[in-house]
């Protein structure tokens, strides 16, 4: 079995995710509900129009990156997608919605892994660098 546990954030708000190998927060989300999209688009307007983007936590992410994690997965029933989370303190989008201040980081920053959901278990055995990698320019 590989190291699975919980994270909460100031004690009282809901589960995020599962941090997983020591370097992947992976979390379960309903694009519908979780993600940011701006000018009012619908899911696959905002996809289309390069205007959707998916959050994280301030404090959370300055605070796995502090204990080496590198990856935010984020799996949702017609995808799952990846980013280095060092992206997120590159973006300068940034909103509070009452439960502390996000990260937001567009959509198309992300790496789709899979057309579905993947399981914690599928997420642990990815081929994937413990340190993120630069991408190439295109």
């Amino acid at each position: 079995m590989f190291p699975l546990s919980r994270i909460r954030i100031n004690g009282s708000l809901p589960y995020i995710g599962f941090l997983i190998n020591n370097y992947i927060l992976y979390v379960k989300r309903n694009p519908k509900k979780h993600l940011y999209r701006s000018e009012g688009f619908s899911v696959s307007e905002a996809r289309r129009t390069g205007t959707a983007f998916w959050g994280l936590d301030c404090k959370v992410c300055h605070r796995l990156i502090a204990k080496n994690f590198t990856y935010l997965v984020i799996s949702t029933p017609t995808g799952t997608y990846m980013a280095d989370l060092i992206k997120f303190l590159e973006t300068d989008l940034l909103k509070d919605f009452g439960f502390g201040v996000q990260y937001f980081l567009n959509e198309r920053e992300f790496e789709k892994i899979s057309n579905g959901h993947l399981t914690t278990q599928e997420v642990s055995k990815l081929s994937v660098p413990k340190s993120p990698t630069k991408k190439q320019s295109r």
